[in-house]
């Protein structure tokens, strides 16, 4: 039987070289691995050596959910920090920045928690900013409640698309900085 990696390698590396062949100046990116941060970098680590050589990508995709930046008080960063999953890509995969490409306060999407999602987002932002160059880019999950409702996502504006002050405030304050 063969391994997840070594199926994916060759998958990987020939849309690597159609996607260089047809779109010279396009971003190749690795992922979004939603695994524990050990578990994504020893699977891409494992594709790169089922390759035998670098990696056709330009970064890793992941979606650290529940990681907020360390010191995270918030209910939203329950799960470790950032910190930890940054070392980890780093000591794995060195040669390649990280994209979040993913993460947001999910669950627990009621007004009364939206000043701590608002603060989870400005402290992981700020941390991000601090790693720009490991970290150049971060993605907030969700715009819209309605984009993942049963998971409850806190996007910056509810299902009917009225903006939540607090979250959508520090969005704009933060993360278009």
């Amino acid at each position: 039987c063969t391994s997840p990696q070594r199926t994916f390698a060759p998958l990987l590396a020939g849309c690597a070289r159609v996607l260089r062949q047809h779109a010279p100046s396009a971003r190749i990116v690795f992922g979004g691995l939603a695994t524990a941060a050990e578990d994504g970098a020893k699977y891409a680590w494992l594709v790169q050596q089922a390759l035998g050589e670098k990696l056709p990508v330009d970064a890793i995709g992941v979606h650290p959910y529940g990681i907020g930046a360390p010191g995270d008080t918030t209910i939203y960063g329950t799960l470790g920090s950032m910190q930890a999953v940054i070392d980890t890509y780093e000591r794995r995969l060195p040669d390649y920045p990280l994209w979040i490409t993913e993460f947001g306060a999910l669950t627990a999407n009621q007004p009364q928690y939206w000043e701590q999602a608002a603060a989870y987002l400005r402290r992981t932002y700020a941390y991000f900013r601090q790693r720009a160059a490991r970290v150049p880019v971060a993605i907030w999950y969700a715009w819209s409640d309605a984009m993942h409702a049963e998971a409850g996502t806190n996007g910056l504006v509810t299902a009917d698309g009225q903006p939540k002050p607090p979250l959508y405030a520090a969005f704009f304050e933060e993360a278009c900085t």
